[in-house]
């Protein structure tokens, strides 16, 4: 399956060549043709139908397999996976830590915590609005915390 573009160089590269050698007009054949796209999956479809219809011609048989048997001959437990061919590590119990935890997240915060004096007393811009919403002026207030 060419494009149009394709199709339209190879044309233009007939008429350009064709007074010149053989050698140059089948080498330039080849570089258009190793600059193909992958096939599509309809094309890969249509292959594939063909390879089997090669096959059954040929005197092949496709046999039916129900869902779910094996490829593997004589297995009666499925293939043992080497990732867990190891016991289970004993793991570390952390219960008293995660209790630690909780119990620090649940407790009230502790109301002597420090803070800076320079955000305590620090004033602060306040903008005063009118009855319809537009900022009229601002104005500086200290807030004590």
């Amino acid at each position: 399956m060419h494009t149009f573009k394709q199709k339209m160089r190879t044309v233009w590269l007939r008429e350009c060549l064709h007074k010149c050698h053989e050698a140059a007009y089948t080498a330039a054949l080849e570089i258009i043709n190793v600059v193909k796209k992958p096939p599509t999956k309809a094309e890969l479809r249509a292959q594939l139908d063909q390879q089997m219809a090669n096959f059954i011609a040929q005197g092949g048989e496709i046999e039916q397999v129900c869902q779910g048997e094996t490829g593997l001959q004589g297995r009666e437990k499925p293939l043992h996976t080497p990732i867990f061919n190891q016991p289970s590590a004993q793991r570390t119990p952390v219960d008293d830590v995660v209790a630690a935890l909780d119990q620090r997240r649940q407790s009230p915060k502790n109301s002597s915590a420090r803070v800076k004096p320079s955000l305590q007393s620090r004033p602060r811009k306040k903008v005063i609005y009118d009855d319809f919403g537009e900022p009229l002026r601002k104005i500086w207030v200290e807030d004590k915390a």
